[in-house]
């Protein structure tokens, strides 16, 4: 009879494995380090995760906190503020490592590309519903895809963060996020 799965031994490999990204990077995340550094067995980090890559994903997704969906009725102020905080998470350089870690292996490995967008629709939850309500209210054409949209206003910050390696002041935020409505707004 198998053995049932231990929340206690998960929770171990999901910290061992975040500890081991921002000691070695991704490409140094094997289930090996990772049983190694937590104590847990393999075949019991193999019964909860089917391999490194799900277990990247499931460890990013439980130290990382999801964002909250601001909803102050202003699509301006909602980007605003959900900015600030991605801003202030990836500001950290070993999250802007993880990044284009995650980044650089999805371009070249179809099964993690796949592991990285569905991470990344869950990830875009917040700034989706900002969209979503903006259109409803009227402050973005309702026929705008919410797909383009979520990527021109986060294109520019994610370049000037993640592929320039620059941070971006709070005060500096307003001014991407009014560039970007520029070009959305309804003419």
């Amino acid at each position: 009879m198998a053995r049932p799965r231990s929340e206690v031994a998960r929770q171990k490999a999901l910290t061992a494995a975040f500890e081991l990204i921002a000691e070695v990077g991704i490409a140094g995340l094997t289930v090996d380090a990772v049983a190694k550094k937590s104590g847990v067995a393999k075949s019991t980090i193999y019964r909860n995760f089917d391999d490194s890559d799900t277990l990247l994903f499931a460890a990013i997704n439980a130290a990382v906190e999801p964002f909250p969906t601001p909803n102050t009725g202003s699509l301006r102020d909602d980007l605003i503020t959900l900015h600030q905080q991605m801003c202030s998470m990836v500001d950290d350089g070993s999250m802007r490592r993880l990044l284009l870690g995650i980044l650089g292996r999805a371009a070249v490995d179809e099964n993690f590309r796949r592991l990285k967008d569905e991470f990344q629709r869950e990830r875009h939850q917040p700034l989706r519903t900002i969209v979503e309500l903006a259109q409803a209210r009227g402050e973005l054409s309702a026929d705008l895809d919410v797909e383009f949209v979520i990527t021109m206003i986060e294109g520019p910050i994610a370049a000037r963060m993640i592929y320039a390696g620059e941070s971006i002041d709070d005060d500096e935020i307003p001014i991407f996020v009014d560039a970007v409505l520029d070009g959305l707004r309804p003419r």
